[in-house]
């Protein structure tokens, strides 16, 4: 296949896709134009199956002239050949099998005359009922596309997804005061975390006075023990030699 070939496929796929959505976005014309046109074969049939009527019609016509024709030469050879009248007798007896010959061509076309408009008249009535048809076709598709349209529209609202100005502005406010408690939290937690470091950081400085402290105490207490110690052993050794001074 050539390039150019290949391009014009392209371009023809493309094209048809096209037409093909947009058919469908406006199915209400789509419609339209449809029974328009059957609306424009059933009157041009209708005005064929006129014409057909109308010769079935004058078919009759004739067919019932001929007859008559046919009755008055009849009884005018008859009283030819009652009075024996041998010059109009041959005439009016090629008259009447004239006649005769015309009333069964006359019945014949009549006759296909009456089947063609029977037979067109029942396909007038298949179109008129396909016509009716069509435009209930038309009004149904059309609500169900409506309601399809409308519960694609909330899907996509509850979605989140909808495209529609006021719901896009609501969609804004809310991210938009989203953002600004997210914002109060954070300096809220920056805030949170300097007092963190502060308390530490003077919880570290008073650690070794503390320590200090104690360390002093525990040092005092210490250092106070052993002079307790020996006064009490003093005591003890002036009161046992007092009892022994006693004995």
């Amino acid at each position: 296949m050539g390039l150019w070939s290949r391009v014009w496929n392209l371009f023809r796929g493309i094209l048809f896709k096209n037409v093909k959505e947009m058919e469908v976005e406006h199915a209400e014309v789509v419609y339209d134009s449809a029974i328009e046109k059957k609306m424009e074969s059933f009157h041009q049939l209708k005005r064929a199956v006129g014409a057909l009527v109308a010769r079935r019609e004058r078919l009759a016509l004739d067919l019932e002239t001929a007859k008559r024709n046919h009755k008055q030469v009849r009884s005018d050879l008859e009283g030819a050949i009652a009075t024996n009248n041998t010059q109009l007798g041959p005439i009016l007896l090629q008259k009447k099998e004239q006649l005769e010959d015309e009333i069964d061509r006359l019945k014949a076309d009549l006759e296909q005359s009456v089947k063609e408009v029977e037979d067109y008249k029942s396909l007038l009535i298949e179109m008129q009922g396909g016509i009716h048809t069509l435009k209930v076709e038309k009004e149904r598709a059309l609500a169900r596309a409506a309601s399809d349209k409308e519960r694609v529209r909330i899907e996509n609202e509850i979605a989140g997804l909808s495209v529609e100005p006021e719901l896009a502005a609501l969609d804004n406010v809310r991210e938009g005061l989203s953002r600004l408690h997210g914002e109060a939290t954070v300096s809220k937690e920056l805030g949170e975390t300097d007092l963190d470091r502060q308390l530490g950081r003077l919880r570290r400085e008073a650690s070794p006075a503390a320590a200090k402290a104690k360390f002093a105490e525990m040092v005092k207490q210490t250092q106070g023990t052993p002079a307790q110690d020996t006064g009490t052993r003093a005591a003890q050794q002036q009161e046992k030699t007092l009892g022994e001074q006693n004995t």
